[in-house]
């Protein structure tokens, strides 16, 4: 059944990563459309028919305030989607800002949303930071 899950509950750790730079109307929440009707689906997104795929096959979107990001991978490849999703809303808070995040303490490079050593982390020049640890790695 068709769903949207708060990203708190969905992805926590990457969540946790965006709770200090995220307002708190951005609300950034998981839409998993599966081609069954559901009200509360519909009632936050009203088009949701235009994002379901023909064959009914999952589709994943990330809200984010009025935003929408339509996302490849699906919530069976939770580390995928970790990912894509923590880059998607890096995209947001970047956009916001006009600025480059995070940027790690020490270094200044700019970190990116990555599957390394098999776990999603922040990784910038070899150094990486599991996704939920975020803050003890930025600048300023």
């Amino acid at each position: 059944m068709s769903q949207i899950v708060p990203l708190h509950v969905a992805l926590p750790d990457v969540a946790a990563d965006f709770a200090t730079v995220l307002d708190t109307s951005a609300r950034p929440r998981l839409a998993v459309l599966d081609g069954a009707e559901d009200a509360a689906v519909v009632s936050e997104l009203p088009d949701a028919a235009e994002w379901t795929e023909d064959d009914g096959s999952e589709q994943v979107l990330l809200l984010v305030g009025g935003s929408v990001t339509a996302l490849t991978a699906r919530s069976s490849e939770p580390d995928e989607l970790a990912v894509e999703c923590a880059s998607a809303l890096q995209t947001f808070v970047m956009d916001e800002r006009n600025a480059a995040w995070p940027v790690f303490r020490g270094d200044g490079r700019v970190a990116e949303p990555a599957v390394w050593d098999g776990v999603p982390q922040w990784v910038a020049a070899g150094r990486a930071v599991a996704f939920g640890r975020l803050s003890s790695a930025l600048a300023g």
